[in-house]
């Protein structure tokens, strides 16, 4: 297994608001993640870092006390993470209005299982010799045109609309069991690779182009996620980019 991570504050942006990370948390499960905060809200860099953080140390401790974990302990993480912001928000007012999205995974070495959580834009892929699959759907408008086959992955990079969101980490506390977040879990393989990411890439590069990338032969499998944010950037680098690569 080859983990790979960038990210970028591109070539439009003043300041790199997501945040991301990539951990082996035991011998048996490796965390993943990439968190973007929301554009137009004010310390969405604030909010990416306190969502990292919770939901990684919510991970730590409930393989601590449980001595495994699964797909549904990781929803439970990203809800704690989700309530702690906005518990946070309610202490300060100068962070009142931020938010962020999240992708986060958690990858079973034993049984060979990808389960994912998600709030927001943020990606999930997963390739392979049969192409390569989106795993979680955009809570936006547009996202849901795409996967309804309403739109071209094209006409979504250009649309209008594009940057809309209608669920988001921090906007109100949320329950586990409430369906704010999305959840799936996927059987994973040897030659599979999975891209977590931030809309700064998938809206410079569709699915194709980042499948091409791992294809190449050219790129080590260590330096694949500098490779997308580079390429990213090449295309036009309009927002924050971060890319987050497993290579199983």
């Amino acid at each position: 297994m080859i983990l790979s991570s960038a990210t970028d504050t591109g070539r439009r942006r003043l300041k790199n608001e997501d945040r991301h990370f990539a951990v082996q948390i035991s011998p048996r499960f490796l965390a993943a993640a990439v968190i973007d905060g929301c554009g137009g809200h004010e310390a969405g860099d604030v909010c990416a870092q306190l969502t990292a953080d919770s939901l990684l140390s919510g991970l730590q401790a409930r393989l601590e006390i449980k001595g495994t974990l699964d797909g549904e302990a990781l929803t439970e993480a990203l809800t704690e993470a989700n309530n702690y912001v906005v518990d946070y928000k309610n202490t300060s007012f100068r962070f009142g209005d931020m938010a962020c999205v999240a992708s986060a995974v958690l990858l079973d070495t034993e049984s060979m299982t990808l389960s994912t959580a998600h709030i927001g834009d943020t990606r999930v892929y997963i390739a392979n010799a049969d192409g390569i699959t989106k795993l979680t759907r955009d809570h936006s408008p547009i996202g849901r045109y795409l996967d309804a086959g309403l739109i071209t992955e094209a006409e979504a990079m250009h649309h209008p609309g594009r940057n809309r969101i209608d669920r988001a980490i921090g906007i109100s506390r949320i329950d586990a069991g409430s369906g704010y977040i999305f959840t799936a879990q996927t059987n994973i393989a040897p030659g599979d690779t999975i891209v977590l990411c931030s809309d700064g890439l998938y809206d410079e590069i569709i699915s194709t182009g980042i499948l091409a990338a791992i294809n190449d032969p050219g790129i080590a499998r260590t330096a694949l996620a500098p490779a997308l944010v580079a390429l990213a950037n090449d295309a036009g680098g309009h927002d924050n980019i971060t890319a987050v690569t497993i290579s199983i």
